[in-house]
């Protein structure tokens, strides 16, 4: 496990010391019921990228005993296209979806899980506030 994590900081070493900022997302999330989500992303590309990436934290929540905490990857692949997967201690998702700026994420995918109550079609909407430079640069 040591191995595989220094690999993946010397991987993404450069990335991460150029990073750009820190923002707080938080919004909804479908997952078979409605469920809020929130958590920090942390922008490693910078903000003249069109295809930047994202690695986030999260805890979704439906205020009740069903809680998820995970990470996620979230890729840049067209300008406001993005590709997505995260894993959390109840699913696995992978997702596609519209960013606007790196402000308002839009996104629809599918979750696998063991457990009936996480698996299925998923629907999230998330608004991302930070510094200045966390957002896109736009023209």
């Amino acid at each position: 496990m040591k191995y595989l994590l220094f690999t993946i900081f010397c991987l993404l070493g450069n990335q991460i010391v150029s990073s750009q900022g820190i923002a707080i997302e938080g919004g909804y999330k479908n997952l078979q019921t409605n469920h809020f989500q929130i958590g920090i992303s942390y922008r490693l590309s910078n903000v003249y990228s069109a295809y930047s990436t994202n690695i986030s934290s999260f805890v979704i929540t439906d205020f009740s005993n069903k809680n998820s905490i995970g990470i996620a990857v979230n890729q840049r692949i067209y300008h406001d296209f993005e590709i997505s997967g995260a894993i959390s201690n109840h699913f696995i998702e992978p997702t596609i979806g519209f960013n606007v700026a790196n402000f308002v994420k839009l996104n629809v995918g599918y979750s696998i899980s063991k457990n009936k109550n996480y698996e299925g079609f998923t629907f999230g909407l998330l608004f991302a506030i930070g510094k200045k430079n966390y957002y896109d640069y736009i023209k």
